[in-house]
């Protein structure tokens, strides 16, 4: 262990002590009843996460929508709007941007518009409540980044796990990333690694169900996933053709920008890339920045987290030859009508 490492093990380490009694305390208050919980007459699948960010929960949310949309159910995604500038209970719609709602509903809204309801509420409770009683043929929520709303006991949790930084080989706040102990996923019903590299060996998984079978009570419902990228698409002028493109300069705001950075090498002549923290806000020296680059041979390509970001400020770049990138989640092995199975007896059962 070098200097920097014992230093930050020296300083952190304790910190991770103080914080694991309190989510400990926390969550033995609800595994003994002590606090209490509600149970909802409609299912909620809560699409949540061990660790701080980057595990992909967006597009797995968008998964599951997709899916049930087209078994059609009347489905409710609840978020509670990360880093948006206002509060309370808010309906997504055509006069909100991801500054009121957020970044990640605001994605939602636009990809399915009027298909399905998008909500914010810091209160869970609160928003889960004013769904049913506004929308009452909702049938079916789905709550991002639930897996930590211990007050609500009806939901099917299904966590996601980076597949390269595994819950299993990572610690608790602030030293790692993990909101809570290792052995907390067995409230989990599914558990899904994420991100799986296209390089990777039968043992790898095997290995991977192996660590994660120690801290889990079901003991079969361990998923793989991997991202796909679709076509590029335009983001304002639909007749942009990028087959003549020479050169190409990228933006993103996420959490794990390698796996972006690295599609668009492998497809394009990448001459320069703006990579900014996950949730960034842009702001107007930001976007100067980035288009004062765009030549008359360049264009400019960004992540579908963005699109809600550059389109605020499309009275200023609409005339600029601008792509998105879409991504979409796909289960691998050949387990995907397994993972649904697990979910419709779920859902089954409120029916």
């Amino acid at each position: 262990m070098n200097l920097t490492k014992k230093i930050s093990f020296l300083i952190l380490y304790p910190l991770s002590l103080i914080y694991d009694v309190i989510t400990s305390l926390r969550n033995f208050l609800y595994d003994k009843k002590i606090l209490s919980t509600i149970k909802f007459s409609i299912p909620i699948i809560s699409v949540g996460n061990l660790s701080v960010g980057g595990t992909g929960k967006t597009p797995f949310v968008e998964y599951l929508s997709k899916h049930y949309l087209d078994k059609k159910y009347n489905i409710a995604i609840l978020s509670r709007g990360y880093k948006r500038k206002t509060t309370g209970y808010i309906i997504a719609e055509e006069t909100q941007n991801y500054l009121s709602i957020g970044d990640e509903p605001m994605q939602y809204y636009l990809k399915f518009n009027d298909k399905l309801i998008v909500s914010v509420c810091e209160d869970r409770i609160y928003g889960i409540n004013r769904i049913i009683n506004d929308y009452p043929k909702t049938n079916l929520i789905i709550l991002d980044d639930g897996f930590q709303q211990r007050k609500i006991n009806s939901s099917f949790n299904i966590v996601i796990s980076n597949f390269n930084k595994p819950f299993f080989c990572d610690y608790l706040l602030p030293f790692g990333l993990l909101r809570e102990k290792r052995v907390n996923i067995s409230r989990a019903d599914l558990v899904v690694f994420s991100k799986v590299p296209k390089d990777v060996f039968h043992d790898d998984f095997k290995n991977y169900t192996i660590e994660s079978k120690k801290y889990l009570i079901r003991k079969n419902n361990i998923f793989f996933t991997e991202i796909l990228y679709s076509k590029l698409l335009p983001l304002f002028n639909r007749n942009l053709n990028i087959n003549s493109t020479k050169k190409v300069i990228a933006a993103s705001s996420i959490s794990e920008s390698s796996l972006f950075i690295g599609y668009i090498k492998s497809k394009y002549n990448l001459i320069k890339s703006y990579n900014f923290p996950d949730h960034h806000i842009y702001k107007i020296n930001d976007i100067d920045n980035i288009f004062n680059n765009l030549k008359k041979d360049t264009i400019l390509i960004i992540t579908e987290k963005d699109v809600p970001k550059f389109k605020i400020h499309k009275n200023k770049i609409s005339n600029y030859p601008i792509f998105f990138l879409p991504i979409q989640v796909n289960i691998i092995l050949n387990e995907k009508k397994q993972f649904f199975n697990k979910i419709d007896s779920y859902l089954n059962s409120y029916n």
